[in-house]
């Protein structure tokens, strides 16, 4: 029963990449330790501190829906599950970094 019970969560749907998570690995411009939010495919840092970032190209991100989502330039994008994107500063108050999907 408990091998089902894995498999079963094995092979449930996609992770929601808005998802908002406590931010791992961040650091301040000073070097410190950056404590705040971040939205899922950003939880974790990029080996300088900063936002993680790929070797995908470059692209236009959204953030979110509706009629006019924000946008960002992302100069290197990466894989979150089947969607490539980049994380930016936060724009909407719900994460300080968030995950920007390409167009």
């Amino acid at each position: 029963m408990k091998r089902w019970l894995l498999a079963l969560a094995a092979c449930s749907g996609s992770q929601n990449p808005y998802e908002v998570v406590p931010c791992q690995g961040y650091l301040t411009q000073t070097g410190s330790a950056f404590v705040g939010n971040c939205d899922l495919p950003c939880q974790k840092a990029g080996s300088n501190g900063g936002a993680p970032s790929g070797t995908g190209p470059a692209c236009t991100g959204l953030h979110g829906s509706g009629d006019m989502p924000p946008a960002v330039m992302c100069s290197f994008s990466f894989k979150f599950e089947d969607h490539s994107g980049c994380c930016a500063s936060g724009t909407d108050g719900a994460a300080d970094v968030e995950w920007y999907q390409c167009l």
